[in-house]
């Protein structure tokens, strides 16, 4: 099959509760299940005031974050970018 077709709430589990935090935090892993080879998609919920633990880094794959409502702030190596509705952010590997 040469596309890959998945519905972001329906097929894929929420593994939000694998974080330590907010009970409402809803985040769904896709790049596995949408076969991607050097890109990385997730639906993420994020209840206000919620900080992400911990961050990481892939060495090959970049990531793409479309921020579709409210706004936060990324931590990508040293520095804060504050983001709203409709932005999107690059973060290539290593980042």
């Amino acid at each position: 099959m040469p596309f890959t077709r998945r519905n972001l709430r329906e097929d894929l589990a929420d593994v939000g509760s694998n974080f330590d935090g907010a009970p409402d935090l809803e985040f769904r892993l896709a790049s596995k299940a949408l076969e991607l080879e050097q890109s990385g998609l997730s639906y993420q919920r994020i209840p206000p005031d919620y900080r992400f633990p911990y961050g990481h880094t892939h060495k090959e794959q970049e990531e793409v974050f479309v921020v579709v409502g409210g706004s936060g702030r990324m931590k990508l190596d040293d520095e804060i970018v504050e983001v709203k509705k409709w932005d999107v952010v690059r973060v290539p590997p290593g980042t």
